[in-house]
Formats: C-alpha cells, structure tokens, sequence
C-alpha cells in the first residue's frame, strides 16, 4: 500500500539500512501484512477473537490507545504515518458489519483524552452503519 503514495516511498527507500551483504540483506518491511495479531486486533469485538486477542497480547487488551477504533485513524497510519504499519484489510471488511459494532459490551478502557473505546468509528460517507460501510466497501 505505501507504494502509492511517492512521499513514503522515498522515505521507505531512505529507510533502508545501507548494508548489502548475505548477512545484512536490504529489506522495505521488518514485519509482515498480515498476523494472527492483526486479524484479531481488528476483530477483538467478536466472541471468540477477542480471546485469542487477549492471549496473543499476554493476558489483557492493549492499551485503548493503540486498539483498532477508527477506519479513518487506521487507514492514516497504514497509508502514511506509520512506515511499519503495513496490514492488509481482512474478508470481514467486505461481509460482515458485526465487527465494527461492540455487541458484547467489552470494556476495553479509556483513551488518553478520556473517551471510550467502545464501537469502530466509521467514516463519514457510512452514516454511522456497519451494514451501510460493508455495502459501500463492497462496491
């Protein structure tokens, strides 16, 4: 994804440690697109996923703060602030719109500015609808 954008292109290219040999091999990406972690962060309000979530994350949820909360927060940090964010969108994205809703009123803690992390916040164009995000995502 950061391929389409030129500016982190260039950084990635900058990034990148000047070695080029067997041992020290260039490489864009220190992680990978896609983890059991990624898969459960963003389905952490789903039985059973949130269980794994915990387990992959040693016992509890992360910190409410780094938690999947906003397709917008997320697709920004994937697309350019984060050159080491590189997950992929999961299936779920396209089909099922429980996801992005909290239905099993989990508690996953406060933000720093004191809001709740509670449901995925979606963007504008979905009008605050799960089903009308997957229906246009589908598009």
């Amino acid at each position: 994804m950061v391929s389409l954008i030129s500016f982190v292109i260039h950084d990635f290219t900058e990034w990148i440690p000047d070695q080029d040999d067997a041992e020290n091999a260039r490489y864009h990406y220190g992680t990978h697109y896609s983890s059991a972690m990624i898969v459960a962060s963003y389905l952490v309000r789903l039985q059973p996923f949130n269980q794994h979530f915990i387990k992959l994350q040693g016992g509890h949820f992360d910190l409410p703060d780094r938690m999947f909360s906003s397709l917008k927060d997320t697709w920004d940090s994937a697309s350019s602030l984060n050159m080491s964010d590189v997950r992929e969108l999961i299936p779920e994205f396209f089909y099922l719109p429980e996801f992005l809703n909290n239905q099993n009123s989990f508690y996953f803690g406060r933000k720093q500015n004191g809001q709740l992390l509670d449901n995925v916040k979606l963007p504008p164009w979905a009008k605050n609808d799960p089903h009308e995000f997957i229906r246009l995502n589908r598009e």
